[in-house]
């Protein structure tokens, strides 16, 4: 992936240009860099992009392509847990005239927009263009902070014409961040209202001291309807992750095969992990990696130690690997560990806490399922224990990621939206997967193997109505012919699943 380096103390001269912002400036010495635009010059892409467009010199009629509505909602599903449809989007070129749109094709006039003061001055005008009544929800400021006054709100909501509100996360200009409990309140009362909600989102990657970001479609299905969010695309992925004095932990399948004397036979699966792991030494990272090996199913077994791959993998990553005999107790090795230096844990399965599946127990036994929830307890500090090791975590094990494994799915729970990313390999992945199924070419056949149909249920409900045929194979397909009256012996059979 090609580098590029970034001159930020560059100046751009923007007057005469139809700049707005710069042509309202009379001060030569004032540089009028606002938040949403720092006139910092666009990536080398989208620059490219922009001038071969313009090279063509004929300009009308353009249109967004579905990769741009698809682009829209895979950024939203990866960094944000939402779930964007391309007939959910609309395009507009800033937050005021969209505002300013939503509340003239939605509102009557004298409708009372709730708006939480004080409040991004733009705003005042929207409504006021709109034909509706501005009702000011004042936050509360104490101690240095600002807080909403929920009983305000809550009296403003009642009032006969209330019918938005105008929610800013993070609040501009105040900068907080509304918790996920805040958020919650917002929600109860305006479905008790029947309010429609514009959550302002623009600014959502600033986030000051550490706080967290919740989308508001994220937290309750039942008010989705009802939400309009307004937000841009933030160019976020693992090259962007800041990792200099910081421990970076990433999850890898270095699943590979071994020989009789646990040499690798096919190291396919280590090369490809290597463009983010590099990536992250290069720029001063120290590198902790984790993976599984083979079905131990909850016990230590040499044959599947991921300490006879050690020195492959520094052969491979051009640098010296140390070793942690026990992946769950680490905590000084990733302590002691330099930017530079790479750890790599032992096999999570040893643990079964990894997989999450009560060990020397039948699911038809009476106590599976008091076993169950507790295991699931334990998944849950497993994955904690990990997460305190490093002070970011990178999901890059694509042939996993379909698990609700501690390391690949629980431990996102533990580090904040801007701290967990994917890893190139698993972005390459996600990538091809979706330009598959975005640009279908019919007759469209899938083929999917694998033994147990419990783990690829989901998959196989999402592509039904995507593909003409589906081609089942390997020991799944035994539970399928034995749920159709087929006889199959002592084979591989989810008897919980017919």
């Amino acid at each position: 992936m090609a580098e590029h380096k970034y001159n930020f103390d560059e100046i751009i001269d923007r007057k005469n240009t139809y700049s707005y912002k710069w042509d309202l400036m009379k001060d030569p010495e004032v540089l009028p860099l606002w938040v949403a635009d720092m006139d910092f010059k666009a990536a080398p892409a989208i620059y490219e992009a922009v001038n071969k467009l313009a090279q063509q010199g004929c300009y009308g009629y353009g249109v967004a392509t579905k990769e741009y509505y698809d682009a829209i909602s895979n950024f939203h599903k990866r960094h944000y847990g939402q779930h964007v449809e391309k007939d959910w989007i609309l395009c507009s070129t800033a937050v005021v005239p969209a505002l300013t749109a939503i509340l003239q094709s939605l509102s009557l006039p004298g409708d009372e927009v709730i708006l939480q003061t004080p409040a991004y001055n733009c705003f005042f005008g929207c409504i006021k263009n709109s034909s509706c009544v501005l009702a000011e929800n004042k936050l509360i400021y104490k101690d240095n902070k600002f807080s909403i006054d929920i009983d305000n709100l809550e009296e403003l909501a009642s009032h006969e014409k209330a019918r938005f509100l105008l929610l800013c996360n993070p609040h501009n200009p105040s900068g907080r961040l509304w918790t996920k409990e805040e958020l919650l309140k917002i929600i109860a009362i305006a479905k008790r209202h029947n309010l429609i909600v514009i959550s302002d989102e623009i600014h959502c990657d600033i986030r000051p001291n550490g706080s967290v970001f919740h989308a508001l479609t994220t937290l309750d299905d039942s008010f989705n309807e009802r939400i309009i969010t307004m937000s841009k695309l933030n160019k976020k992925n693992v090259e962007d992750l800041q990792v200099k004095g910081r421990k970076v932990l990433v999850r890898v399948d270095f699943n590979v095969p071994l020989d009789e004397n646990g040499n690798i036979t096919d190291d396919t699966r280590i090369r490809g992990a290597l463009p983010t792991l590099k990536k992250i030494l290069k720029d001063g990272g120290a590198l902790i990696i984790m993976s599984h090996m083979g079905k131990p199913k909850g016990k230590v077994n040499p044959k599947l130690s991921l300490g006879q791959i050690k020195d492959a993998v520094a052969e491979a990553l051009g640098a010296p690997v140390s070793f942690a005999p026990d992946c769950a107790k680490a905590q000084e090795a990733a302590a002691a560990l330099k930017a530079g230096e790479v750890l790599l844990l032992e096999n999570l399965r040893f643990y079964p806490e990894e997989e999450g599946k009560p060990v020397g127990i039948d699911k038809a036994d009476p106590a599976y399922d008091a076993a169950k929830k507790e295991m699931k307890a334990r998944q849950k500090d497993f994955a904690k224990t990990l997460a305190s090791y490093a002070d970011c975590y990178v999901m890059d094990a694509f042939g996993t990621a379909h698990r609700k494994h501690a390391s690949t799915a629980v431990i996102a729970d533990y580090f904040d939206t801007d701290n967990k990313m994917l890893g190139f390999l698993m972005e390459k992945e996600v990538t091809a997967v979706d330009n598959v199924l975005s640009n279908i070419k019919r007759p469209f056949t899938a083929i999917m193997g694998g033994s147990k149909v419990s783990t690829k249920i989901g998959i196989i409900e999402n592509l039904m109505d995507k593909v003409d045929n589906l081609i089942l194979c390997g020991g799944m397909t035994y539970t399928f012919a034995k749920a159709n009256g087929g006889h199959v012996g002592q084979s591989i059979c989810e008897e919980d699943k017919l």
